[in-house]
Formats: C-alpha cells, structure tokens, sequence
C-alpha cells in the first residue's frame, strides 16, 4: 500500500472514488488539493483532506474502505497532518456525527469541543439542525 499527496494525475480518480459515497455528490477542487491518498495495487482505497481557513483546517473528506487496516487508516491521517502542518495549520477541525467515527477521532488525538457552532475566520458552520453532529479539534502546534 502507497499512501501518497494527490497530484494532478490521481486527482480524477479521487474525484471518481469519493462520489462513489452516495452522501457525496460534489467534489471541490480546492479542497482536493490538501488530499492524502492509499492506493493498493494502484486503486484509491482512501482518502483524507481539509479545507484551509488561514491558521485553522476542517476536514473534509476521509473516506476509506472498511477492509483497510487501522494502522493504515492512522497513517493516512498522520501524513495528512503532517502536510497541515508544513502548510501552516494550527487547529484540526472535524464534524462527527456517530460514536464510531468519535472512536476513531478520540484514537487520532482530537477533543470533543462542546456546542453546535463552530467559527473558523468568520465562516459560521452551525450543526445544531443535526441532533448527532458535534464538533471536535485538535492542536496542531502548541502556542
């Protein structure tokens, strides 16, 4: 298994393997840009990306196939980070909205924030309408 940044050859078939997740039907290509792939044997099996907001990052997209291994799910996420961070960001956000992937979150270093609004640089992402979404970060660099 590879895991690997996107880059303009990988970019369509992330693009293909990410809207083949019914919940997702579009793909921004801004957001693209910040992605972490695994191939295994030359396919997407995964994926991860934020989306920049100067200092802070909200994840995206972490899409992976429930055969992948944990230590593989850990380390796509762990290069992700490492890219946040050569990339100046400070603050990890993610929107969670079930206790396997708050599992998940709690086993990568991330803190369950408590209420249902989230600023990041003026743009308001406002979960209250989802009883089971909540918001959890995690520090980056420490100040």
């Amino acid at each position: 298994m590879n895991i690997e940044h996107v880059n303009q050859k990988s970019a369509d078939e992330l693009k293909a393997f990410l809207t083949s997740v019914p919940s997702i039907n579009d793909v921004s290509d801004a957001i693209l840009s910040n992605a972490i792939i695994v191939k295994d044997e030359g396919v997407i099996i995964g994926a991860v990306s934020y989306e920049r907001y100067n200092k802070n990052a909200l994840i995206r997209y972490f899409v992976f196939k429930k055969t992948m291994e944990d230590e593989v799910v850990i380390s796509l996420f762990n290069t992700l980070e490492e890219s946040a961070r050569n990339d100046g960001v400070s603050i990890m956000y993610c929107v969670v909205n079930s206790p396997l992937i708050e599992e998940l979150f709690n086993r990568l270093g991330f803190e369950k924030k408590e209420g249902s609004k989230l600023y990041i640089d003026e743009e308001l992402f406002d979960l209250s309408k989802n009883n089971q979404a909540f918001i959890m970060e995690k520090q980056l660099f420490l100040y």
